[in-house]
């Protein structure tokens, strides 16, 4: 986690300044997004606002992309553009906006602040300023996973997404996507010493279904539910996955903003000889290190109860 240590002056053509044509959807997927993340970044380019944040595990991680069309205002520092805060601080911050504001976002690179301004016609502002961290984010190379071809990929409707983890959770904390022998639909299961669910999804509920390859993967359940808080404000959610993979969701959002969210699989106890393989198919395929995607302590503990 970055510390809060500013970083030294400069003079050049520094930080940015956008301003929101319509904030209600940034406003609504910060709040939602930072009940899980931590610490964000923001680096605007000449194309889109991008952030991204992950959770303190790191098995759990999300990117934000925001055409520079959607901005009234959009200006960009020649340098040090790219701006470090705390995501829950900056939460607090989004609660206290509403719909009809206009919101204006100034990163402040002299004096290490992003300043948050709601403004309103009335006249009426409200001005909000928050400490910059020190300019160390690791990177979280969404490039290399948006380059990678999953073996397993569909479109659904978010609420039936959820419906499912819904039915899944009430005999325990895990629910794995598999698909059936003849793979033309998709599996979902949940299982626990008291009992055990059992669903399948075919092409009705389902769009855009591409099976290259069969297998399964298993996934907390938790993350999963949190993250389609956003269902509300998405127009088309995409789900990529395959066989002990991560499991990758693309949310297109009403207003076109994109959301990638991606999160790790839960390796059971039958297949922790295995994670070795599992390891090397991560990095075949997402090209991240290993002990990013798989939380391995969390793994050698299930296998010790």
């Amino acid at each position: 986690m970055a510390k809060k240590k500013p970083a030294k002056k400069s003079s050049a053509s520094t930080g940015f300044e956008i301003e929101f044509k319509q904030s209600a959807y940034f406003i609504a997927s910060m709040k939602t997004l930072a009940k899980w993340c931590e610490d964000m970044v923001m680096k605007p380019d000449a194309k889109n606002l991008t952030i991204e944040a992950a959770d303190a595990s790191n098995t759990a991680m999300v990117q934000i992309i925001i055409p520079k069309s959607k901005f009234e205002r959009y200006i960009i520092g020649k340098e040090h553009s790219q701006l470090v805060v705390s995501f829950t601080d900056f939460r607090k911050v989004m609660e206290r906006g509403y719909n009809e504001d206009i919101l204006n976002l100034k990163y402040d690179y002299p004096q290490q602040k992003l300043i948050t301004k709601f403004k309103r016609d009335t006249g009426r502002t409200r001005t909000f300023r928050l400490a910059a961290l020190e300019e160390e984010y690791k990177d979280l190379e969404f490039a290399k996973i948006r380059k990678t071809e999953f073996p397993i990929m569909f479109n659904i409707d978010p609420k039936v997404f959820e419906d499912i983890l819904k039915d899944a959770e009430i005999y325990g904390e895990t629910i794995t996507i598999f698909t059936q022998s003849d793979d033309t639909d998709i599996g979902f299961k949940g299982e626990a010493p008291i009992g055990d669910f059992e669903g399948v999804l075919g092409t009705e509920e389902l769009t855009n279904l591409i099976i290259e390859k069969g297998g399964l993967t298993t996934l907390a359940i938790g993350k999963l539910k949190k993250v389609l808080d956003l269902k509300s404000l998405t127009e088309e959610l995409t789900v990529n996955t395959g066989h002990n993979y991560p499991i990758i969701l693309i949310f297109t959002l009403k207003n076109k903003m994109e959301i990638l969210y991606a999160q790790a699989p839960r390796v059971d106890q039958e297949e922790f000889d295995e994670i070795e393989d599992i390891k090397e198919a991560i990095e075949e395929n997402i090209n991240g290190e290993a002990d990013e995607i798989i939380e391995e302590e969390e793994v050698i503990e299930e296998v010790e109860e």
